[in-house]
């Protein structure tokens, strides 16, 4: 047993408080807004799915094909709107705002 001033201190039980004692969130951290797919070629349209972080961003999660595996791809609104807008596709970038239109609100 240690006498020293710090270990005499030490609080008699040496675990964390159990979570049922910790407040609970008051409300989701992250949460999942909507989905679009996004058509990168004729064969190739993955989904993108909206997210709004608890800061109050949001950013798009897309799983790409890079050679032979899947990668996840996160993305900005803006970027996003910007390829629709660039490569045509209207309806997309209508989707695109009608998921964060609430954002702009």
């Amino acid at each position: 047993m240690s006498s020293s001033v710090r270990a005499r201190g030490r609080s008699e039980e040496p675990v964390r408080l159990s979570l049922a004692e910790l407040p609970a969130p008051t409300g989701p951290l992250v949460r999942q807004l909507g989905r679009v797919q996004v058509p990168l070629s004729i064969g190739n349209r993955p989904w993108a799915t909206a997210y709004r972080l608890p800061s109050g961003r949001t950013v798009w999660c897309l799983r790409l094909w890079l050679v032979d595996r899947p990668v996840r791809a996160v993305v900005s609104t803006a970027t996003l709107r910007h390829y629709a807008t660039v490569s045509g596709f209207r309806d997309l970038r209508e989707s695109i705002d009608r998921i964060v239109a609430p954002e702009a609100a």
